[in-house]
C-alpha cells in the first residue's frame, strides 16, 4: 500500500501481532482527533495479520491497516507532476517550438485517455535526425491524403481514395533533371504543375498520388478522368511549389513519426531500483501508472534530495523489528512498553515508553489523559490488543494500570472483560489446525546484544497438551531450518498455554551461546528436544531478561 508523502504513518513491528496492529490504528485515530499534527495520520502493518488480530478488527467493524512494505523512497515521491504534454495530432513544428521554449529534454506524447504513446526529444537517437534536417523526402511517409487535401488552398479532383496512406516518396520533377522518371514508382507522390507530366509516364511507373501546384488553369476534365482511370488521385494547390512544401511540412503530425516510448518508469518503483536507468538517460523519463497512464516525468536532478517520510513507531524499540527503509524516514515518536532497544533517530523524537502490559494500554491512557473518549470501535481494538499482550491480564507483565484501563474500555464497549478476553484468546489459537511452516514465526522478534542478534518466536494456545509429537517435530524443523540461514546466536520457539501458565520451548544455539537456554529455562529432554518452562508466559519479563543476562556474561 502507498500513501502520499505528506501522510504520517503509525507502524508497529514486523510479524505484527494484535497489540502492534490495534495500537497503531488506535493511535492514528487519537492523533487525528486531537489534531496533534497538521497532516493526515494513517496506520499500517508490516505483514499479514494473524487470525486473532483479524478477529479483533472484525469485532470492531474496522478494516485492518494496510500492509506497508518499506519506507524506501519511490518514484512518485520525487516525480514532476505538472508536465507539458503533446498529442499525436500536434504539428511537428509546434512540438519543436514547445520543446525549445520550455527548455525541456523531452515531451511525452499521450493519447486522449492520458496513456503514454511516445516520447518526443532531440536527445533520442530515434528522433534527433528530424531536427535541423530537410524532412521533405520523408513527407510521403509522414502524411496521408487527408492531410494533403486539408492544406489551405487545396481541393481534391475526381475520384477519392478509400485507403489514405501514402506509402511512397515525394517526387519533384526538376528542370534539366530527368532522373525522376526512372525513379518514380506507383506509390509515390508526384508534385507538378501540369497533368501532362504524369500522363507521359508508362503505366508501371504511373503515380497513384498527384499534386498539381500553381497550375496555369484548372485541369482539363478529360485529363482528370484519364488520370483517374490509370489509378491516380489528384489535388490542386493554388500557390507556389516552395509555399506548398513549407505548408506541407507544417502538416506533419507528431503521431506520424512513430517515435516509440523508450524506457518508462513505474510511479511506485523504488528509486534505488531505477536510479541507474535515470542517471544514464540523456533525457527525462516518463512515469506511468499500472494502466500506462502518464503521471509525471523524472530526471537526474529529481534524485538529489528525496523527501523523508514522517513515521511514528509503536510497540517496538528495536531496529531489527522495524520497517525496512526506516533510515530514509523522520521518526516523530516512539510509543512502546518494552525495553529501550537500539533504535536511533537523527533528530529528537518524542518517546512514550511505559512499564505496563501493552501498547494498546498506553494509547488508551493518551485518550483518557486528554479527556478524549475513544469511539466504541477503537475501544474494541484497544481492549483486544491489551488482552492479547497480557493474556487477559494473567501475564506477569500485567499491571494495575492495565487492569484499570481494561475495565474502562470494557465499560465503553458494554461487554464483560473476562468473556471478551476468552473470545480473543481462542481466536488466536490455531496451533492444532495450521501448518507449522506457515505460523511458527508469525510472532518472532529479533533482539540485539553486543552487536549480535538472537530471535524469540512465541505462539499461544489453550490446548497445548493436544499437540502431537509429529506437530512438535514439525515446529522444531522449521526453527532449525531458519536458524541455519541466519547469523543468530540463538533462536527459540515458545509454545505457551495461556490458561495453564506454562510453555514448551525448543532452541537452536550457536557455539558461542551453547548452554544458554538450559541455564535459563532448564535442560531439554534428550529425545523430545523440548522442555517444559513452568510458569513462563511473558516474553518481555520472563524470557528476554534472563537471555540477555546470560549472553552478557559470555565472551561473544
Amino acid at each position: 500500500m502507498f500513501f502520499p508523502s505528506d501522510h504520517i504513518l503509525v507502524l508497529g513491528h514486523r510479524n505484527p501481532d494484535t497489540d502492534a496492529s490495534t495500537s497503531a490504528r488506535g493511535y492514528a485515530d487519537f492523533l487525528n482527533r486531537s489534531g496533534t499534527y497538521n497532516a493526515p495520520v494513517v496506520a499500517g502493518v508490516l505483514g499479514e495479520l494473524p487470525p486473532q488480530s483479524v478477529f479483533v478488527f472484525e469485532r470492531a467493524g474496522v478494516a485492518p491497516p494496510p500492509v506497508i512494505e518499506s519506507l524506501f523512497p519511490r518514484v512518485c515521491d520525487v516525480a514532476i507532476r505538472e508536465v507539458h504534454k503533446l498529442s499525436a495530432k500536434d504539428r511537428f513544428r509546434d512540438a519543436v517550438e514547445l520543446l525549445i521554449r520550455t527548455d525541456h529534454s523531452m515531451l511525452p506524447v499521450v493519447t486522449e485517455d492520458g496513456k503514454l504513446q511516445s516520447v518526443f526529444s532531440h536527445r533520442r537517437d530515434t528522433s534527433r535526425f528530424l531536427f535541423g534536417f530537410d524532412v521533405v523526402p520523408l513527407l510521403g511517409r509522414l502524411l496521408n491524403w487527408h492531410d494533403m487535401v486539408a492544406l489551405p488552398g487545396a481541393r481534391p479532383l475526381g475520384n477519392q481514395p478509400a485507403k489514405l496512406e501514402i506509402e511512397g516518396q515525394l517526387r519533384l520533377p526538376l528542370e534539366g533533371d530527368g532522373s525522376w522518371r526512372q525513379q518514380i514508382g506507383r506509390n509515390d507522390l508526384l508534385v507538378c504543375a501540369d497533368l501532362s507530366v504524369p500522363l507521359s509516364l508508362p503505366q508501371e511507373r504511373f503515380p497513384r498520388w498527384v499534386a498539381l501546384v500553381s497550375p496555369p488553369e484548372d485541369p482539363d476534365p478529360e485529363r482528370v478522368a484519364l488520370a483517374n482511370e490509370r489509378g491516380a488521385f489528384l489535388m490542386v494547390y493554388r500557390h507556389s511549389t516552395l509555399d506548398f512544401l513549407e505548408t506541407l511540412t507544417d502538416q506533419v503530425r507528431v503521431g506520424s513519426l512513430n517515435l516509440g516510448t523508450g524506457p518508462c518508469i513505474g510511479e511506485f518503483d523504488y528509486l534505488h531500483d531505477v536510479e541507474e536507468m535515470v542517471l544514464s538517460s540523456r533525457h527525462a523519463l516518463p512515469v506511468v501508472n499500472t494502466a500506462g497512464v502518464l503521471t509525471g516525468i523524472i530526471s537526474r536532478g529529481d534524485l538529489a534530495a528525496p523527501p523523508h517520510r514522517r513515521v511514528i513507531l509503536i510497540d517496538h524499540f528495536e531496529s531489527a523489528q522495524t520497517v525496512a527503509g526506516v533510515e530514509y524516514a523522520e521518526i516523530l515518536e516512539i510509543v512502546d512498553h518494552h525495553r529501550v532497544g537500539d533504535l536511533q533517530t537523527p533528530s529528537p523524537a518524542r518517546v512514550d515508553c511505559r512499564p505496563i502490559g501493552s501498547s494498546s494500554s498506553i494509547v488508551a491512557l493518551r485518550y483518557f489523559e486528554t479527556d478524549l473518549k475513544p469511539e466504541k470501535s477503537t475501544a474494541v481494538l484497544l481492549l483486544g490488543g491489551l488482552i492479547a499482550d497480557t493474556l487477559c491480564l494473567k501475564s506477569p507483565t500485567s499491571t494495575d494500570v492495565d487492569r484499570k484501563v481494561g475495565m474502562l474500555l470494557a465499560e465503553i464497549i458494554g461487554t464483560d472483560l473476562e468473556k471478551f478476553g476468552r473470545e480473543v484468546l481462542r481466536a488466536g489459537d490455531d496451533l492444532l489446525t495450521s501448518d507449522p511452516r506457515r505460523i511458527w514465526n508469525r510472532d518472532q522478534k529479533v533482539f540485539s546484544i553486543r552487536n549480535h542478534t538472537f530471535a524469540v518466536a512465541q505462539l499461544e494456545t489453550v490446548a497445548l497438551e493436544e499437540l502431537s509429537p509429529e506437530q512438535l517435530s514439525s515446529f522444531r524443523d522449521c526453527l532449525q531450518e531458519d536458524f541455519r540461514k541466519s547469523t543468530h546466536l540463538i533462536s527459540l520457539l515458545f509454545l505457551t498455554n495461556v490458561f495453564a501458565g506454562d510453555s514448551w520451548v525448543t532452541a537452536c544455539e550457536s557455539p558461542l551461546a551453547a548452554g544458554v537456554v538450559a541455564s535459563c529455562f532448564g535442560a531439554t529432554h534428550p529425545r523430545s528436544e523440548w522442555t517444559l518452562a513452568r510458569g513462563v508466559l511473558s516474553r518481555k519479563k520472563q524470557i528476554i531478561p534472563p537471555l540477555i543476562r546470560a549472553l552478557a556474561e559470555r565472551e561473544l
